[in-house]
C-alpha cells in the first residue's frame, strides 16, 4: 500500500501502481480494492479521452472537494461495463444495494460466484431486469441459483405485487432465463408452486419455448409427467402452447418426431 501525504501526490501514485487505484479511509491507497483486512471506500481511474481523474466514492464522509486540484469528477457522461463493475464491486463490499439499475446488471452478469451470492443473500428480491443477468451469469454455481429460488419458494406467504409472491409473480421471468441445466429440476422442485395461478399459461408458455427452441424434448417430457401428477391427465394446459408446439416442428425434425410419435398419440387417447 502507499501512503498519501498530500492529496496532490494522488495523480503521481496512479501513474506509479497504474490505474484503477483504490483509495482507504487512513488515506492510503492501493492497486486491491481490499487490502489488509479493509474494504476500499473509493476507486479512482483516469477519464481516456480527458486525462482526468474521476473518482467513485461509497463513503459520504470521505474529502472530494480536496480532489478539485486535479479536476477530479464524481459524475461522468462517460460510462463502459468495465468501470460500472468497478464500481458496483466497491458498493457491494462495503454492504450497500445496488440502486442504480445499470450497476446492478453489469454486476449481476459479471459478478464472482462468492460476491454474487452473498449479494442476493442480502438483498433476495432482484428488480424484473436484474433477475435475467443474475440467473445467466457464467460465474456462478447452480447451488447459488438453486438456494436463491429455494428461499423465494419458502416465503409463499409473503405478498410482493398484486397479491402474488415474488416466486410467482417472477415465475415466467425464471423459466425464460434459467440455465438450461437447471429447468428440468426447476419443473420438478417447483412446478406445483405455481401451478393453477394466474401465470400459470405464460410460464408454461415460457418453459416450452425454451425447451422447443433446443430441441430439448426431454425436459418436455420431464414437464409433462409431473404436470400428470398435478392434474390427472396428459397434455398441455395453456391454449396457445400448440401453435408453439407445432411451430418448433416445422424447425426442428426431433421436436417434430416427438410431437407426432409421442405427444399426439397420448393426448389422443387421454381425449
Amino acid at each position: 500500500m502507499e501512503k498519501i501525504s498530500v492529496w496532490s501526490d494522488l495523480e503521481l501514485i496512479g501513474e506509479k501502481l497504474g490505474y484503477p487505484i483504490y483509495l482507504f479511509r487512513d488515506g492510503y491507497c492501493a492497486k486491491s480494492m481490499e487490502c489488509e483486512n479493509q474494504t476500499a471506500i473509493a476507486v479512482v481511474r483516469k477519464l481516456p479521452r480527458s486525462g482526468k481523474l474521476q473518482i467513485f466514492t461509497v463513503a459520504s464522509d470521505f474529502p472530494q472537494t480536496q480532489f478539485e486540484v486535479l479536476a477530479v469528477s464524481s459524475f461522468s457522461e462517460e460510462c463502459d461495463d468495465a468501470w460500472n463493475f468497478q464500481k458496483a464491486l466497491l458498493q457491494v463490499l462495503n454492504g450497500c444495494k445496488l440502486d442504480d439499475s445499470r450497476l446492478a446488471r453489469v454486476f449481476l452478469t459479471e459478478g464472482k460466484n462468492a460476491d454474487v451470492q452473498k449479494y442476493v443473500r442480502e438483498y433476495p428480491y432482484l428488480a424484473a431486469i436484474e433477475i435475467a443477468c443474475f440467473l445467466r451469469n457464467p460465474n456462478l454455481r447452480d447451488k447459488v441459483v438453486k438456494d436463491w429460488l429455494l428461499w423465494h419458494a419458502k416465503h409463499v406467504q409473503t405478498p410482493f405485487a398484486d397479491g402474488k409472491t415474488y416466486f410467482i409473480f417472477n415465475a415466467s421471468k425464471i423459466v425464460a432465463s434459467l440455465k438450461i441445466e437447471l429447468l428440468g429440476w426447476f419443473i420438478q422442485t417447483f412446478l406445483k408452486e405455481f401451478f393453477g395461478t394466474d401465470v400459470f399459461a405464460e410460464t408454461e408458455h415460457a418453459l416450452l419455448k425454451r425447451c422447443l427452441d433446443l430441441g430439448r424434448v426431454d425436459l418436455v417430457n420431464i414437464y409433462l409427467t409431473e404436470l400428470k401428477l398435478l392434474n390427472g391427465f396428459y397434455g398441455l394446459c395453456g391454449g396457445d402452447v400448440f401453435g408453439l408446439m407445432q411451430a418448433a416442428s416445422v424447425k426442428n425434425p426431433k421436436v417434430a418426431a416427438w410431437y407426432a410419435n409421442e405427444y399426439l398419440p397420448k393426448t389422443t387417447r387421454n381425449a
